[in-house]
C-alpha cells in the first residue's frame, strides 16, 4: 500500500515499483510476485503495450527471469486446475503475454513453450461448439453495463460527463471470457490463435440474437442499448486503432487488431442488428433519413469520413465530417454567406470584425439520446400551439438555401409542422463544441462566455457573424467553431425594449408562462443583431 502511494508510482501496481526498484530485495519481490500472479501480466497503468513487471526488472537480468518463472508456473498451474469455460480466454491471453516478454530460453521450461496451452484450450472451445447449444442469456452482462453506462441527462444533470469511448473501457469491468477475447483483438495477439475471426463472430452473434429475441413491447431498454454498444463499440474500436499520419491523415494500413476487429464485424449477420438498431432507433424516435445503421458501417471503410464513435450520457454519439463539394457542404457555405453582416458589438471586446468568414470543415453530429428529448419536447410543443396558437412567426435569415441543398433528415413519420423550426448558430469554443456535441446544452452554463441580457437561457443566432463573436481561435491555422443547430422555437415571445426585463421574459418561457423562446430585436433597436434565446436544452 505504501509504495503504491509513492508519487512518481501512483497509478502503477505495487509490483510494478517493486520490480524497478533497486533496492528492493528479492526475496521481498518474490513473495509479492507469488502472493499476487495476476499482476504479473498487468501493463504499467493498465495500458496496452506498456511494461509488465518482468521487463520493469530489466535492469537486472536474474530478477527478469524469476519474474518469468512466477508467470509460467502461474500459467501452468492455471491451466491444469481449469474447469470454467469462462476462463479460457483469459488463460490464452496470459500465455501469449509470457511468450512475448520472455527471455527465458525454452530449454528452461519445463514443459516447454506455452503455446501448448493456446492450442488445447482452443481445441476445447471448439468442441464445445460441436455439442447443441442451449439457448445463451446474457442478462449479466446487460445489467452490467447498464450499471457502469447509465443514462444520464447531460443537459440537466451538473456533474461531469459520462462517457465510454472503447469497448474494452466496458470489457475491464464486464470481464466476461467475450471481453476477453476482445482484448485479444485490440492488441494484434489474435493473429496467433486458431479460429480466432471464427469463435470472436460467434460470440458476437449469440449476444446479437440473444438482445433481438428480447425485443418486446415492454422490453427493458438497457438490453438494446447493451446491444448498440456491441456493435457500435467494436467499431469506435476499429477506428481508434487507425493511424495516422502527422498531417492527421488515416493511413492506409491498419494495425493487426483494427484488420482482425473489421474483418469479424463485416461479417456479422444483418438480421438480428437490423432488429437491435430498428429497436433502439424507434424508442428515440430516431429519423429513418439517418440511416444509423448505415452510417454505423462506414465506420468500417476507410475515408468513410466517420470521425468519432462514442457513448456519452449513456447513449451513442456518432461524429461524420461532411464531404466538401457535396450538396450539405454548399448549403452551409452558403449560410454562411448569406447571414453574414459586418457589424460590432461590445461581445467581440475590441476585436475587429472580419472580412468573412469561411467553412473549412463540416461535421455531422448524431446524438441520439440529444435527438430522443428534442423530439419528444417537439411534439409537445406542437400540442401546446395547436391549443394556445402561434404568436411571432416571421422569417429568419438562415430560412434561406441559396446553394446547396438544406439537410431535411430531421423530418421524422411523426414530424410535426408547424412548430416554428429553423437552423440557428451558436459559437463556442473548441471545449465548449465537445461538451454540447457530446453531451446538451447545459443552462447552468448560460451566460458564461457573455452577457444574459434576456435571462439564463441558450443563446442562438440568425446571423453567423454574431455568433462568431463568442468563438475562440484554436489550432496553429486559427480555426474557429460554430455550432448550426436545429431549434425550436414554438410560441415565440417578440421583444424590442431597449432595457429588457430578463428575469420576466425568461419567466413567460417556463412552466404556465405561455411562451417557448425569446427574440430580441436588437437589430430593431440598436442596429446589431437579433438574438434567439430558448430555456429548455431540449428545444
Amino acid at each position: 500500500k505504501e509504495l503504491s502511494l509513492k508519487s512518481s508510482f501512483a497509478k502503477r501496481l505495487p509490483l510494478h515499483y517493486a520490480a524497478s526498484n533497486k533496492n528492493m530485495p528479492d526475496a521481498i519481490l518474490e513473495r509479492m510476485a507469488r502472493a499476487y500472479p495476476e499482476a504479473l501480466f498487468a501493463h504499467v497503468n493498465d495500458v496496452a503495450g506498456r511494461d509488465v513487471p518482468c521487463q520493469c526488472a530489466k535492469h537486472n537480468q536474474e530478477r527478469q527471469q524469476l519474474l518469468e518463472r512466477i508467470m509460467y508456473e502461474h500459467v501452468c498451474e492455471s491451466f491444469d486446475a481449469l474447469e470454467k469455460d469462462a476462463q479460457y480466454t483469459r488463460l490464452i491471453r496470459m500465455a501469449l503475454l509470457f511468450e512475448k516478454v520472455r527471455t527465458l530460453d525454452e530449454s528452461r521450461l519445463s514443459r516447454g513453450k506455452l503455446s501448448f496451452v493456446v492450442t488445447t484450450l482452443m481445441q476445447r472451445k471448439m468442441e464445445s461448439w460441436s455439442v447443441p447449444e442451449s439457448p445463451s442469456d446474457f442478462s449479466v452482462e446487460a445489467r452490467r453495463f447498464a450499471e457502469t453506462n447509465p443514462r444520464v441527462n447531460l443537459g440537466k444533470n451538473t456533474g461531469a460527463k459520462i462517457a465510454m469511448k472503447s469497448v474494452s473501457d466496458l470489457g475491464r469491468l464486464i470481464k466476461s471470457d467475450f471481453w476477453e477475447l476482445l482484448k485479444l483483438a485490440n492488441h494484434g495477439e489474435a493473429t496467433e490463435i486458431p479460429h480466432f475471426e471464427e469463435m470472436l463472430n460467434r460470440e458476437i452473434q449469440s449476444r446479437l440474437k440473444w438482445v433481438a429475441s428480447s425485443l418486446t413491447a415492454d422490453a427493458n431498454s438497457d438490453i438494446t442499448r447493451y446491444g448498440i454498444f456491441l456493435f457500435a463499440g467494436l467499431i469506435a474500436d476499429i477506428i481508434a486503432a487507425k493511424p495516422t499520419s502527422e498531417d492527421g491523415e488515416e493511413e492506409a494500413s491498419p494495425g493487426k487488431g483494427a484488420t482482425i476487429l473489421s474483418a469479424v464485424v463485416k461479417n456479422v449477420a444483418s438480421e438480428d442488428l437490423e432488429a437491435v438498431v430498428n429497436a433502439y432507433c424507434e424508442e428515440l424516435h430516431l429519423p429513418k433519413t439517418w440511416k444509423l445503421l448505415e452510417v454505423l458501417h462506414e465506420g468500417l471503410m476507410a475515408g468513410s469520413g466517420i470521425k468519432e464513435i462514442l457513448f456519452s450520457g449513456g447513449d451513442l454519439v456518432i461524429k461524420r465530417e461532411i464531404p466538401k463539394g457535396s450538396p450539405t457542404f454548399h448549403w452551409v457555405e452558403g449560410l454562411f454567406e448569406n447571414t453574414f453582416l459586418k457589424r460590432y458589438t461590445r461581445d467581440r471586446k475590441g476585436e475587429k470584425v472580419p472580412e468573412s468568414l469561411k467553412v473549412e470543415e463540416v461535421d455531422q453530429v448524431f446524438n441520439c439520446s440529444s435527438w430522443g428529448e428534442y423530439a419528444l419536447r417537439r411534439k409537445q410543443v406542437q400540442a401546446e400551439m395547436a391549443e394556445e396558437g402561434a404568436a411571432w412567426t416571421g422569417e429568419l435569415r438562415t430560412d434561406s438555401c441559396t446553394k446547396g441543398e438544406a439537410a431535411d433528415w430531421f423530418r421524422t413519420d411523426e414530424y410535426p409542422g408547424g412548430v416554428n423550426e429553423h437552423w440557428l448558430y451558436h459559437g463556442t469554443s473548441l471545449e465548449g463544441e465537445a461538451g454540447i456535441t457530446e453531451g446538451d446544452f447545459r443552462l447552468n452554463l448560460a451566460g458564461s462566455n457573455a452577457g444574459t441580457l434576456y435571462g439564463n437561457g441558450v443563446y442562438l443566432a440568425e446571423a453567423v457573424s454574431k455568433s462568431d463573436e463568442y468563438t475562440s481561435p484554436h489550432g496553429a491555422n486559427g480555426i474557429r467553431t460554430i455550432l448550426l443547430c436545429l431549434s425550436c422555437l414554438g410560441r415565440v415571445n417578440y421583444n424590442d425594449e431597449r432595457r429588457p426585463d430578463g428575469d420576466a421574459l425568461a419567466s413567460s418561457c417556463k412552466k404556465k408562462g405561455g411562451f417557448h423562446s425569446i427574440l430580441g430585436d436588437r437589430e430593431k433597436i440598436r442596429g446589431t443583431y437579433r438574438e434567439i434565446i430558448v430555456f429548455d436544452e431540449d428545444l
